[in-house]
């Protein structure tokens, strides 16, 4: 997830809306490691579906939109760099807390 985010850096995405990347993505990630889903390439569409019912009835229907948007984001992002398969949820450093 950092090396998505680094990337959204570095093409200039602005600082808030990183920001609030990184919150959602981090929101996620946490949800799928309880459900004991570790990598990408472990993440199946009911998960997915899961997450977005517990989410649903806190969030507007653009809000829910925006999400789907930022996790096909991150999908295409990895599948374009062949990483879904390699790169765990959590950072490389694993252990240390950060996602």
């Amino acid at each position: 997830i950092e090396s998505y985010l680094d990337f959204h850096r570095t093409e200039g995405l602005r600082r808030r809306t990183v920001t609030k990347y990184s919150s959602f993505l981090k929101t996620f990630a946490q949800f799928a490691q309880e459900h004991a889903v570790t990598k990408l390439d472990q993440v199946r569409a009911a998960l997915i579906d899961r997450f977005r019912a517990i989410r649903k009835p806190t969030h507007s229907a653009k809000s829910m939109h925006n999400e789907a948007v930022m996790l096909n984001g991150l999908f295409r992002w990895c599948t374009s760099r062949e990483m879904s398969a390699c790169k765990t949820l959590q950072n490389e450093g694993a252990g240390n807390g950060k996602v």
